[in-house]
């Protein structure tokens, strides 16, 4: 990431110089011929006219629409504001010749030089021995403070330049701490980045030296090129590093090599490449694990391809013995698909193959589909797919299960001012032998018919009550059963919301169906919530009362239409306590319990929130279990910011057994100095260990900063220790892996949800 935002940079620096025809010579105003580079944006505070602002100049001539000046110069034109010794230009085209000590400021952009040429309409710019001063907004976050340039000629076109004598540096001062260098920046926007004969220079001393360096200016998803060095319990101590090289044309590849203590040499590949209606990527990397004694490799290919309204897209993924997740497994997937449009309507082709296999175990899943989408006129519609597919679990010669089938669905719909249907046929279909196969229920075929109240009767301001029915056939594989059902219902809901007074909402449902085996079912659900609030304030007291009710009543010989019961009851209370105190407390109670004899009271729970200024905040919780009659779980949670300091606490207290079950604890942006410093600490006292602990350390150099972080995990697949350094430009963007845990997952301090 840090590599691939100085390359996106360096594209921006446009540091030119070139002599130039005076553009007022006889002939017309034309253009210098080396190449122009964007100036940037203009100043939305400025006057976005093509008339002159002037605010000062000691002797000026017009001619028509050419235009001198000479003497302290100064003006406004386009939402630029431009600073010279003597300007020549025309203000019809736009163009302007800018010499002695000239200052070009736009919104993200200040340009300096000796002479500078400068196209307002197109936004282009050339100079001469000159600066530029690029803001941050100017890379779209790729950036995070300006960047200083210069440079001393080029040439070239607008599609690729060549930048001579160029330095670029993110540190103000005068005398930089750093700068990067190179004899010839070859530049293709967008693409790619050439330096020759490149040096990184620090506090006067060249730290690296290339003859030749490529870097890519199209991977926003990459992270950076910085070596990696640390040290890790399954790892060792390790160094990890990324070079670049020109393989294609078009794009430069990524080599990769790791040296890791105990596992050995890991060599790795990732190559882009793009055109008119192509792109692709491949990745690999080979490792042989020196612990285990066996080959760990990676590799992956993705090429997309269109030829006018086909798309065809590949993509093939194969691991072995990875030694991150699977050591003695090896598993390749294989993605083939194939897509061609015309006018709205599609069609697509696709294949998938998989195979898994983990010591004497084996599993492989096939599957081909086809389907096709297309409108048809007057409100019709075809959406159809048939897929096969088909797989074998083994272990070792032993064949576990096998199953092939055909997954077949027909679609016709049909849409209308006043009602929307659809015709629907699916069906799956086993092939030969199989073992536990299970389908579903299948429609053979179903047609429904939907629509609401307002659309029926032309009404807006009638309540919306959706309505649908429908007539089919089904065959449940569950039940082995094959049956017709006819069926029509009915849904509503609406809801009113106010923070003083009586709000009311509600959710209904109603569907009937009857079966052609002489069974018939209708559900009933309903739920209806109640709110009273006793005042407008943002923190009013506040009374919730809820109902839900769900039944089935008669018999269905379809599992699609089998329904659960629910019949609760649930009622909330808040009250605040002045202005930095708040009560909570809720229970409900399950009337189905009460019917088979059990508690039914649900647990009731309790919390309290003090807040009593913006940077401090604390939440208590409780539960209270009726069944084990006692205060199960408790939870207490401290926020606190002092400036840049964030701290956050949290504990889960087990009343049943007696223990804390977990104390967390984090600290970010303590500042100590020139070094700030973030720790993290979660402790498991049902197993009275740390989960995770980490540490990371920044101290302040100016323009850069040294980063040390250490991080301990005790449990999962890759515990241990690790350690990181690394010297980073603080402009370049970065992700700290600090609150990351060992497989890429976020860690937290909290323990349950919150009040």
């Amino acid at each position: 990431m840090r590599w691939k935002a100085i390359c996106c940079i360096c594209f921006l620096i446009t540091v030119a110089q070139a002599q130039q025809k005076n553009p007022l010579a006889p002939g017309g105003f034309e253009p210098p011929k080396p190449p122009k580079y964007s100036i940037g944006a203009p100043d939305p505070n400025l006057p976005d006219d093509r008339i002159v602002h002037w605010k000062s100049f000691g002797n000026l001539t017009k001619e028509g629409s050419n235009i001198h000046a000479v003497g302290g110069v100064e003006f406004q034109f386009r939402g630029y504001n431009v600073k010279a010794k003597e300007i020549s230009g025309d203000v019809d085209l736009e163009q302007f010749m800018l010499s002695g000590d000239v200052i070009v400021r736009g919104s993200d952009q200040v340009t300096t030089g000796d002479q500078v040429w400068v196209d307002f309409k197109e936004k282009k710019y050339r100079f001469e021995n000159g600066r530029s001063d690029l803001m941050p907004k100017l890379f779209d976050g790729r950036l995070l403070s300006d960047l200083y340039a210069r440079g001393a000629s080029s040439e070239g076109t607008n599609r690729e330049q060549t930048l001579f004598d160029g330095e670029v540096t993110t540190c103000p001062l005068g005398h930089p701490h750093f700068e990067m260098e190179a004899a010839e920046f070859d530049v293709k926007p967008g693409d790619r980045i050439i330096f020759r004969n490149f040096r990184l220079r620090a506090l006067g001393k060249t730290l690296v030296a290339l003859p030749h360096l490529t870097v890519p200016l199209n991977r926003p998803e990459y992270n950076g090129y910085l070596p990696d060095v640390g040290r890790s319990e399954l790892e060792g101590t390790y160094v990890k590093s990324k070079f670049t090289a020109g393989i294609l044309r078009g794009d430069a590849a990524i080599l990769r090599t790791d040296f890791m203590e105990k596992l050995g040499l890991g060599l790795g590949l990732d190559q882009k490449w793009g055109g008119k209606g192509s792109q692709g990527d491949l990745q690999f990397y080979n490792l042989y694990d020196n612990q285990r004694g066996q080959n760990s490799f990676t590799g992956d290919l993705f090429h997309n391809q269109t030829f006018g309204n086909l798309s065809v897209r590949f993509r093939s993924d194969f691991h072995q013995n990875i030694y991150l997740t699977f050591p003695d497994s090896r598993s390749m997937v294989t993605n083939t698909s194939a897509l061609y449009r015309a006018g709205r309507g599609s069609t697509q082709l696709n294949f998938i193959d998989s195979r898994n296999e983990s010591g004497t175990y084996s599993n492989t899943n096939q599957s081909f589909g086809l389907s096709d989408s297309r409108p048809l006129g007057n409100g019709f519609s075809l959406n159809n797919r048939m897929t096969y597919s088909n797989s074998t679990t083994a272990q070792g010669s032993q064949t576990l299960s096998e199953r092939e089938q055909v997954d077949l669905g027909l679609g016709l719909s049909y849409a209308s001012k006043r009602y929307d249907g659809d015709l629907s046929y699916q069906r799956l279909v086993p092939i030969g032998e199989t073992t536990n196969f299970i389908s579903g229920s299948n429609r053979t075929p179903v047609l429904t018919l939907r629509s609401d109240s307002r659309r029926l009767l032309g009404l807006q301001s009638l309540p919306r009550i959706n309505l649908e029915t429908s007539v089919g056939q089904y065959l449940d594989n569950f039940t082995d059963q094959e049956v017709n059902r006819y069926g029509f219902g009915a849904r509503s809901s609406e809801s009113s919301k106010s923070k003083r007074g009586l709000s009311f909402g509600y959710s209904s449902e109603f569907y009937q169906s009857m079966y052609s085996d002489d069974t018939a079912q209708y559900v009933l659900q309903e739920s209806v919530e109640s709110r009273y609030g006793f005042s407008d304030k943002k923190t009013s007291q506040s009374l919730l009362l809820r109902y839900d009710y769900l039944r089935p009543y008669g018999f269905t010989p379809l599992s699609l239409d089998r329904r659960g019961q629910t019949n609760l009851v649930t009622l909330l209370m808040e009250s605040p306590v002045g202005e930095k105190l708040t009560l909570r407390v809720g229970g409900g109670y399950d009337l189905l319990r009460e019917k088979r004899g059990d508690i039914a009271w649900n647990t009731v729970g309790a919390a309290m929130k003090w807040e009593p200024a913006p940077y401090f905040k604390t939440v208590a919780s409780t539960v209270y279990d009726p069944v084990a009659k006692a205060w199960s779980t408790s939870r207490f949670r401290i926020d606190w910011k002092a400036g840049a300091t964030k701290v956050g606490m949290e504990a889960r207290y087990d009343a049943l057994q007696h223990i804390w079950g977990n104390l967390n604890l984090r600290v970010d942006g303590f500042t100590w100095g020139r070094t700030k410093v973030s720790a993290m600490a979660l402790y498991n006292g049902y197993l009275r260990k740390f989960e995770s602990r980490q540490l990371n350390l920044t101290y302040d150099l100016h323009c850069v900063e040294a980063v040390l972080s250490y991080s301990e995990t005790a449990f999962g697949f890759r515990n241990g220790k690790e350690f990181n350094f690394a010297i980073r430009i603080k402009a370049l963007p970065y992700r700290s892996d600090f609150g990351i845990g060992p497989s890429g997952q976020p860690l937290d301090t909290s323990t349950g949800v919150d009040f």
